[in-house]
């Protein structure tokens, strides 16, 4: 059985020295034993109180994006309420110091975080094809010389 199967369900609580505290969801606890590529996720509440099931719906969510787009350093998520209605914001730090932003507002709070992690998820799957698209302009360059030098 793996280490992520067995650990299904726990979440763990790590302290750094300076007293401040994450909530690790098992999979990316799994990883950080594995010595993995560990996302910093934070999740801040506004007027919200964020209890462990919200924590863990967006550790999930979290963990998706991050198997989707393994190139996301740190993720913070910021949930509000104004009135009837909730606010989540995802905010993820990339590789290059690119930022990406996903914003969603609704009635129900863990509707609310799958219909942002879903517009973020949209937005990294077009970082990502950008990132495949590019072209150095070496290469461009270098098979037009080719073509020539095997002309002459």
């Amino acid at each position: 059985m793996s280490l992520t199967r067995a650990l299904r369900g726990v979440n763990f609580v790590l302290r750094t020295p300076d007293d401040r505290v994450f909530w690790l969801h098992a999979a990316l606890y799994a990883r950080c034993l594995r010595k993995e590529h560990v996302l910093n996720l934070e999740v801040i509440g506004r007027h919200v109180d964020v209890t462990p099931a919200v924590r863990e719906s967006v550790a999930r969510r979290a963990d998706k994006l991050q198997k989707f787009f393994d190139r996301i350093h740190g993720l913070r998520v910021i949930i509000g309420e104004e009135g009837t209605s909730h606010q989540a914001e995802f905010v993820a730090h990339l590789v290059k110091s690119d930022t990406v932003v996903a914003k969603a507002t609704g009635q129900d709070l863990f509707a609310t975080i799958d219909a942002a992690a879903d517009k973020l998820e949209h937005q990294l799957r077009r970082y990502k094809e950008r990132l495949r698209e590019h072209r150095p302009k070496g290469d461009e360059t270098t098979g037009v010389e080719g073509a020539a030098e095997q002309g002459e």
